[in-house]
């Protein structure tokens, strides 16, 4: 614990030191000395202040903070590039760039972008053929993941989402985990599962388990696991964990268990929980989180849906998961084996602040049709 808090320590003051250093150049780049004593104070002061913000992970002004940062050493690389490839030629372009109103109007940019894309819930339509013999008319399929309700949306924004899914006309909803977090009071329990209840859909409401949902050990929640249950079910959603249902002779939905942070036993492997399910219906595996694709995919998923990333939530967070495959898919449809697919959903909202840039909020409609001869 203490190494930790140390490490922590050790971070927080190199980030001030930096933040004096960003503000100092800037002054200079106006052509203020920044010799005297009481300026230096001031420049301190100002650092530690902008340093307090970044000690609330949840708020604006830490990602204020945090991406002048960010572009501040960008500009700092640009303006050392410029120098080295064009000596004091363009000594008026370095200083615009040492400045810290390029990097400054950025950040803002970025974080009023990010805060209304958050709470710009958008639909998000695919569309998907099948070789199996289903009906003509094919099957609605709406997808909503990733609520963590109390973050952004309130009850009145969730209702008119769930609204316009209803108009959508979908033949089922499923809820692929994350609906609440640690943050979700017992009353807002209530309210995000009656409302996303009150979808109208052919075949209902279904529910999977995600690694927020269920309160950690490590953390308390103001809601128990029996209370959460009870309010799922109360809301007419029927909760698949580790468990298959036939919602009719071509159309099987099945849903997997979350191991959650530290893990809750054994859960059912890909084969276990599809076995049983005929070869020539149109399997649905909803597990929150994207991964052992290719083993749903091999014991007969025609399609995998998943929540859980966020679509990165924050760039380039999106582009570290892509490239050190963290997770089986970051955003958007895949291809898993030769005839299964995966989509995963950006999610209604996102976790921790409310801010949101590389992915957009979403609520997801498949239409699922058979191949025309």
């Amino acid at each position: 614990m203490w190494i930790a808090f140390l490490i922590l320590l050790l971070i927080a003051a190199a980030c001030v030191f930096y933040l004096y250093k960003v503000l100092r150049r800037s002054l200079r780049a106006f052509s203020v000395s920044t010799d005297k004593m009481w300026i230096r104070v001031m420049l301190w002061a100002a650092a530690g202040l902008m340093g307090l913000c970044l000690l609330d992970l949840s708020s604006i002004a830490f990602m204020l903070v945090a991406h002048f940062m960010a572009f501040s050493a960008l500009a700092q690389l640009i303006a050392w590039t410029v120098k080295k490839l064009t000596s004091d030629r363009l000594f008026t372009v370095r200083r615009v760039l040492h400045c810290g109103v390029l990097p400054l109007l950025a950040a803002v940019g970025v974080v009023v972008y990010g805060y209304f894309n958050m709470y710009r819930v958008v639909c998000t339509d695919y569309t998907l053929k099948t070789h199996k013999a289903i009906p003509q008319e094919g099957y609605r399929v709406a997808l909503i993941a990733d609520v963590h309700y109390g973050v952004t949306l309130d009850e009145g924004e969730l209702l008119q989402v769930c609204q316009r899914v209803s108009g959508e006309k979908p033949d089922v909803v499923i809820l692929c985990g994350d609906i609440v977090d640690n943050e979700t009071t017992e009353k807002g329990l209530q309210t995000v599962f009656s409302a996303l209840g009150s979808i109208e859909s052919t075949y209902g409401v279904y529910y999977v388990y995600g690694n927020h949902d269920r309160p950690m050990s490590a953390v308390k929640s103001p809601f128990t696991e029996e209370q959460l249950v009870r309010a799922i079910e109360d809301a007419g959603i029927t909760v698949l964990q580790d468990k298959a249902l036939c919602l009719e002779e071509t159309l099987y939905l099945a849903g997997r268990d979350d191991p959650g942070f530290g893990g809750r036993g054994e859960r059912l492997t890909a084969q276990q929980l599809l076995a049983g399910i005929p070869e020539n219906a149109y399997c649905i595996v909803a597990n929150h989180q994207p991964a052992d694709y290719a083993a749903t995919g091999k014991a007969g998923a025609d399609l995998i849906l998943s929540g859980h990333t966020h679509g990165g939530q924050i760039w380039p967070a999106n582009l570290v998961d892509r490239l050190f495959r963290f997770n089986d898919a970051n955003y958007g449809l895949v291809s898993v084996e030769k005839d299964s697919k995966a989509i995963v959903t950006s999610g209604l909202a996102g976790w921790g602040f409310p801010i949101k840039t590389s992915a957009p909020s979403e609520y997801v409609m498949i239409q699922i049709l058979p191949e025309s001869d």
